[in-house]
């Protein structure tokens, strides 16, 4: 039994979030393409500084880092070829973070990644921070909410337990699984088998 590529999520689950993610502040300033995810910040209408966009840039990059190490995964950059990059476009009238290879990190991960490119967005937009803000913190408890309401839908998922084909790393915890959860996606009529590594801790999630 080989499932490496069934252990990528869904694209349609990552085009849920990144929908909420534009939804919460109104502004679809994410678009997302298999296989990429384009996050451009405008000159235009901006209170903050660029600095928060180039400090957004390090910090998605560490993140993958820790994402790598942590789940065991095969992360690049654009010189490498790996298939998840990382790339920043600078203009004189917007930048651009780029992630390229989405589907190969974490749907959790995923997550994280879009609360503090939300929460980037309010402080470049809006100058100030969500805790120093009422309006600003609104925007971005949208988008936890959403996100909370999206993580308990899935796993109150059936799914079914399957051996691992290899070692892997539990993809809620990081720690070794002990078993596949197999679960069922379906989108336009379409059904997807998905597999998804977790420990016995996390045996009850599907992430």
């Amino acid at each position: 039994m080989h499932l490496e590529k069934s252990l990528e999520f869904p694209v349609g689950l990552y085009e849920y979030l990144v929908r909420k993610a534009n939804s919460a502040v109104s502004e679809l300033f994410i678009s997302i393409s298999f296989p990429n995810v384009r996050i451009k910040f405008m000159e235009l209408k901006r209170k903050g500084s660029w600095n928060t966009v180039d400090w957004l840039f390090s910090e998605i990059g560490k993140r993958l880092v820790r994402i790598k190490e942590k789940y065991d995964l095969d992360f690049g950059d654009q010189f490498t070829k790996k298939e998840v990059r990382l790339d920043y476009r600078v203009e004189d009238t917007y930048r651009e973070i780029i992630i390229s290879g989405f589907t190969k990190i974490p749907i959790k991960s995923f997550k994280n990644i879009l609360t503090v490119v939300v929460w980037s967005w309010i402080v470049f937009y809006k100058g100030v921070k969500p805790s120093e803000s009422e309006d600003a913190q609104k925007m971005l408890d949208k988008f936890t909410k959403k996100v909370e309401e999206f993580q308990v839908y899935w796993n109150r998922k059936s799914r079914v337990k399957k051996p691992l084909d290899q070692p892997r790393r539990c993809y809620i915890c990081g720690k070794e699984a002990k078993f596949l959860n197999s679960w069922k996606y379906e989108h336009n009529g379409i059904v997807e088998n998905v597999f998804t590594p977790v420990c016995n801790a996390h045996s009850s999630r599907i992430f």
